[in-house]
């Protein structure tokens, strides 16, 4: 199976589902093409990103923040994860992500947020973060993941440097005392009003910490 082309399939067949007309299809995909040529190299770059995530994972996965589910369907594909947990805030993206999990056996979708500790995640051998993290404020998302890690686990970071996103990994694991064991520039492109280098961030032999220890260190 092409994992891209089930997923255009699946992304056509749900534009269909909901009533889409040939006229609103090709307004819609053409007019994303028409803005390609500016976003050509930051396109390449994020392809390349989500290719490169799924060597870095193990054991049980989670995605946070998985939109349409292709990310989490990638690493559920790629063999190297016994299962793959994606994580979506959005409705309507996780009403999508739920036709993938027919693809795969090991892959399926939770619909809520991510920080809300109320939510039963249950443990995981690897925390992803995909195009996520320069949109927020990083230290909740780093800290919550140390909440849901097994011991000896892996949080992987695929993302530009925009908002200094990777000094703030950087220092997350040093204060925690966390390996940093990749560190890795992909290139550089045009994004978010600004030229930024898309990166892959590794750290691994994470331990767990328990919610009331983070509680008191932040009092």
């Amino acid at each position: 199976m092409n994992p891209l082309d089930a997923f255009y399939s699946e992304a056509v067949e749900h534009f269909r589902e909901l009533g889409g007309s040939e006229d609103e299809f090709k307004w819609f995909v053409g007019v994303r093409l028409a803005w390609f040529g500016p976003y050509r190299e930051e396109v390449k770059l994020r392809l390349r990103l989500l290719n490169e995530i799924p060597k870095r994972i193990r054991g049980r996965v989670l995605d946070v923040g998985s939109g349409s589910g292709y990310p989490s369907l990638l690493m559920a594909l790629s063999g190297n994860a016994t299962e793959v947990v994606g994580i979506e805030s959005n409705r309507h993206l996780f009403e999508f992500s739920k036709r993938l999990e027919k693809l795969t056996k090991n892959l399926w979708f939770i619909n809520g947020d991510f920080l809300d500790r109320e939510l039963g995640l249950g443990s995981f051998d690897t925390v992803v973060f995909s195009y996520i993290l320069h949109d927020f404020d990083a230290l909740p998302f780093l800290e919550r993941a140390l909440e849901v890690i097994r011991p000896g686990g892996r949080i992987v970071v695929a993302d530009f440097d925009i908002n200094g996103l990777r000094r703030t990994l950087e220092e997350f694991a040093h204060e925690k005392g966390i390996k940093i064991i990749e560190n890795l520039t992909l290139g550089e492109a045009y994004t978010h009003g600004q030229r930024a280098e898309a990166f892959i961030f590794v750290m691994d032999g994470v331990m767990p910490v328990e919610r009331n220890q983070i509680a008191k260190r932040t009092v």
